[in-house]
C-alpha cells in the first residue's frame, strides 16, 4: 500500500478505499501486544521499562478502535452507493478473511495440548469456545492462573469479540442510518460507547476482576462502538475529513503517548489488581486511538510519521497483523521455553503468518 488512497469495488460491504497509515497502525499495535506477552527484549535489560511493553494490551484497544471505525465505513460507503447492503456477502467474506488462518491456528494449539499432554476436556471446551467466537465469554470464568485452553490460547479472547461486534452490528447501524439519519446515527453510536464506558469504571470502582475487565465483552465494545462513531461521523460529514488535515499533525504525539501507556502504564496483569488502564485509563485510551485513528487517514504523505506507518516493512507486517496476532502465542508455546526461545518464537511467528498470509488467506479472499 502507498500513501495514496486506492479506491475498490464499493458495492462489496467488505471493500473499500484504502486509508494510508492504517496498515502502519495494525503493525503498531499487533507489535505492542508481541512484546508484551514475549516479555523483556534480550539484550535491553539495562533500558529498564523501555524494554519491553509492560501494558501492550493498550494495542488491542487500537485494534478495536480501528476495526469498529473501518467495518462501519465500508458498510455505511456501500448503503449510501447502493441504497442496499448484502449482509450475507459481507459475512461470507469476514468468513474467508478470519476462518482459514484460525483454522491453522485451532489445528496447531490442539497438536501442542495433545503434545504436552493437557485434558481432553480443557481442549475440547477451548476449542469449542473458539470456533463459536464465545472464547472470552468462557474465559472470563477460568482461574487466572489457569487459562482456557492453556499455553498458547489466550490471543483468542479478542477474536471472540470482535466477531460477535461483526455479528451483531451490521444490520442495526443500517437500520439506524436508514430510519434515523446520520446525526441521530451518531448520536446513539457514541452514546452506546460512552454508556459502556461508565460500565467499566463502575465495576472497576466495584473491585472486578482482571478477567472481567479484560475479556467482556459489554467492556471492550466501547473501544469498537467510539470507532463506529468515528465512521458515521467520517462518512456524513464531509467537513470533518477537511478539518482532520489541519489536525493531522497530533499524530506522531499521540503516537508517542500511546507508546509511552504501554511501556510506563499501570501495571495489570492476570493475578494481581486490574490497574487503572482496565477502569478509568481504558476510555482514555479509547479516545487516544480514536484521535490517531482519525489523524492517520489525513497525515500529509511527506510527513515523517507518515513515511514511517507507510514504509513498505510496515505495511507488510500490517496487512499480515492478523497473523502475526493469531500464531505468536502458538510459536510460544512450541519454542519458547528453548534456548534463544524469544528469537525463535519471533522468527516462527513471522515466517508462520507471512507464510499464511500468502499460501492460504489471500487466494481465498480473492476467490470470494
Amino acid at each position: 500500500m502507498t500513501a495514496q488512497t486506492t479506491s475498490v469495488r464499493s458495492d462489496n460491504p467488505s471493500a473499500t478505499a484504502r486509508f494510508a497509515g492504517l496498515d502502519g497502525l495494525r503493525a503498531l499495535a499487533v507489535l505492542m501486544v508481541v512484546s508484551h506477552n514475549f516479555g523483556p527484549t534480550p539484550g535491553l535489560s539495562k533500558l529498564g521499562r523501555l524494554g519491553w511493553f509492560r501494558a501492550g494490551y493498550v494495542g488491542v484497544t487500537l485494534f478495536f478502535v480501528l476495526s469498529g471505525f473501518l467495518i462501519s465505513q465500508r458498510l455505511i460507503a456501500a448503503f449510501t452507493s447502493h441504497g442496499s447492503v448484502s449482509f450475507s456477502r459481507f459475512w461470507k467474506r469476514r468468513a474467508r478473511r478470519l476462518l482459514p488462518a484460525l483454522g491453522l491456528c485451532l489445528t496447531l494449539l490442539v497438536a501442542n495440548n495433545m503434545r504436552t499432554h493437557v485434558s481432553p476436556s480443557m481442549t475440547f471446551r477451548a476449542f469449542a469456545a473458539a470456533v463459536f467466537y464465545v472464547f472470552n465469554l468462557v474465559g472470563i470464568h477460568r482461574s487466572p492462573a489457569s487459562p482456557l485452553g492453556g499455553t498458547g490460547w489466550g490471543p483468542l479472547w479478542s477474536l471472540s469479540v470482535e466477531e460477535q461486534f461483526y455479528l451483531l452490528w451490521p444490520i442495526p447501524l443500517i437500520w439506524a442510518w436508514r430510519r434515523l439519519g446520520q446525526r441521530k446515527t451518531f448520536a446513539a453510536v457514541l452514546a452506546l460507547g460512552c454508556a459502556s464506558s461508565v460500565w467499566t469504571v463502575a465495576l472497576w470502582l466495584r473491585g472486578a476482576s482482571f478477567n472481567r475487565l479484560y475479556l467482556a465483552t459489554d467492556t471492550r465494545s466501547q473501544s469498537l462502538f467510539i470507532g463506529a462513531a468515528i465512521a458515521v461521523a467520517w462518512q456524513g460529514w464531509p467537513w470533518l475529513q477537511q478539518s482532520t488535515a489541519r489536525y493531522a499533525r497530533v499524530l506522531a504525539p499521540a503516537c508517542v503517548v500511546l507508546l509511552g501507556l504501554g511501556m510506563f502504564g499501570s501495571g495489570a496483569n492476570p493475578a494481581g489488581s486490574p490497574g487503572w488502564l482496565l477502569g478509568p485509563g481504558l476510555a482514555f485510551v479509547t479516545v487516544l486511538c480514536a484521535v490517531i485513528v482519525v489523524t492517520a487517514t489525513k497525515i500529509a504523505p511527506t510527513a515523517l510519521i507518515s513515511r514511517l506507518l507507510n514504509a513498505r516493512g510496515t505495511v507488510a507486517i500490517g496487512q499480515r497483523s492478523y497473523g502475526i496476532y493469531l500464531f505468536h502465542s502458538v510459536c510460544a508455546a512450541y519454542v519458547g521455553h528453548q534456548r534463544g526461545g524469544w528469537f525463535l518464537a519471533l522468527l516462527a511467528t513471522f515466517a508462520l503468518s507471512f507464510a499464511s498470509y500468502q499460501l492460504i488467506e489471500q487466494p481465498l479472499l480473492r476467490s470470494a
